[in-house]
């Protein structure tokens, strides 16, 4: 296993006041082959969820075990072990971007883990590629790239890091559909090539229903769903989620209600689009 949370519970403190972030938390994550959506309205403890996952944030009560080591660290030695297994992205990860060339910035992280400069140079190159950055790009700054670029070479860095789990945090926020279309494809194909666990939060449902297999809604601190995203859209609790159906979903509906059309579950618009072909096949 390589997340469990046992009965946790997140507190922010500040001098005025505080207020429970997360409680009751329990929670399972497989090492390999998961992608799972994280969604809920702002403040429903997505992020702190997250930051729970690796380590940057420590549970005020309750177990976070991540890959056998439980947190609170015993060994303070064990952060950096436990962020290379959960690589975390933040939103807006470009705003982390400093160094004077794309290659130094992707190979930061291997060389702050004490990777020697040609390993971390080959593994900075080799997720590179793999989020579709080019050779030519490398020797750029940073700053002269494009915004879908910038996010793609933010990501490259954690992957050349070698995280057992990838954990993005809206990371299509910002971008135009064709910029987050290429990014959400870069994403999945990296889980599907590698059988990488990929954790996403977003608040666009129609993204998490054309890629998650599970879904995991937050409110108030809890989980209030956890499980695959066929029964989500067909749970009877549905509209106490505060979620929207995905606009597949929408439009299947309302051409079955108005036209007759077959009704399918379909949970993105090539899906809807193959459906209805095959359904006038029929006609």
């Amino acid at each position: 296993m390589g997340i469990q949370f046992k009965n946790v519970k997140y507190n922010y403190k500040n001098m005025n006041h505080s207020y429970n972030a997360l409680e009751k938390v329990f929670l399972s994550i497989k090492s390999k082959g998961e992608f799972i959506g994280i969604c809920g309205e702002t403040g429903s403890g997505k992020s702190t969820l997250v930051q729970l996952m690796n380590g940057l944030l420590e549970p005020t009560e309750g177990k976070s075990i991540i890959f056998n080591t439980e947190i609170p660290f015993k060994n303070k030695k064990m952060v950096n072990k436990i962020r290379q297994k959960v690589g975390l992205v933040f939103q807006f990860p470009e705003y982390q971007l400093f160094e004077e060339t794309v290659l130094k910035d992707i190979m930061f992280g291997p060389t702050n883990l004490k990777i020697n400069e040609k390993k971390a140079m080959d593994l900075a190159k080799k997720s590179a590629k793999a989020v579709g950055i080019g050779e030519k790009l490398l020797n750029k700054s940073p700053f002269k790239i494009s915004g879908g670029e910038m996010r793609r070479v933010a990501i490259a860095g954690v992957l050349a890091m070698t995280p057992e789990i990838l954990i993005l945090d809206e990371p299509t926020r910002g971008l135009d559909p064709e910029g987050q279309n290429t990014l959400m494809k870069v994403i999945n194909d990296i889980h599907l090539s590698e059988n990488k666990t990929i954790i996403v939060i977003s608040h666009d449902v129609d993204l998490l229903a054309k890629y998650a297999k599970r879904i995991i809604v937050m409110k108030n601190g809890k989980i209030s769903y956890d499980g695959g995203k066929e029964d989500l859209f067909q749970n009877k609790e549905f509209n106490n989620f505060s979620l929207e159906y995905p606009t597949s979903l929408k439009i299947m509906r309302f051409l079955n209600k108005k036209t007759n059309t077959p009704f399918k579950d379909v949970y993105d618009i090539d899906s809807l689009f193959n459906h209805l072909i095959e359904v006038s096949k029929w006609i």
